[in-house]
């Protein structure tokens, strides 16, 4: 049993969780893989590095789309004329594109944008460390809860 109830662990962590739902939804499930099989808070801390990483270069790479509604988007990741897959929704939204600059053939089509995740902040990564040296199992329950839909992307 964790140190902390499975509810503390989603509120305290909902930035990494984030960023592995984002990777998960993206179809990059070793990250969450080898968080769920972590052994010790060396392996927690490089899991952690190498999808904040991962997620960073996507941010650098990203897109920002304006849709015929007038909102502006941050993909990092698209799929074009695709349907949101159901293993995505929280993470991807259909989009018909208005305005794409850089890109300027997805104007007009329908895409998936998969929305670029906000980064943990530096206190929420050192809490988990923290937790991690401690306690695995919150480590594992973060990648579990990475795995399920969020409550926003639920209908």
């Amino acid at each position: 049993m964790s140190s902390l109830t499975y509810t503390d662990i989603l509120k305290k962590f909902r930035g990494v969780i984030s960023v592995l739902r984002y990777l998960a939804a993206t179809r990059q499930f070793s990250y969450v893989d080898r968080l769920a099989a972590a052994m010790s808070p060396d392996e927690v801390r490089a899991v952690i590095i190498e999808s904040l990483r991962t997620i960073r270069s996507a941010i650098d790479s990203s897109i920002e789309i304006r849709d015929v509604e007038d909102h502006i988007h941050r993909c990092c990741d698209i799929g074009e004329g695709e349907a949101i897959p159901p293993y995505a929704e929280g993470v991807a939204i259909k989009v018909k594109v208005k305005e794409c600059r850089g890109r300027r053939e997805l104007e007009g089509r329908s895409i998936v944008c998969y929305v670029c995740p906000k980064l943990p902040s530096e206190y929420e990564v050192a809490n988990l460390l923290d937790y991690s040296t401690k306690d695995l199992e919150v480590a594992r329950t973060i990648a579990a809860y990475a795995l399920t839909l969020s409550y926003t992307g639920t209908r």
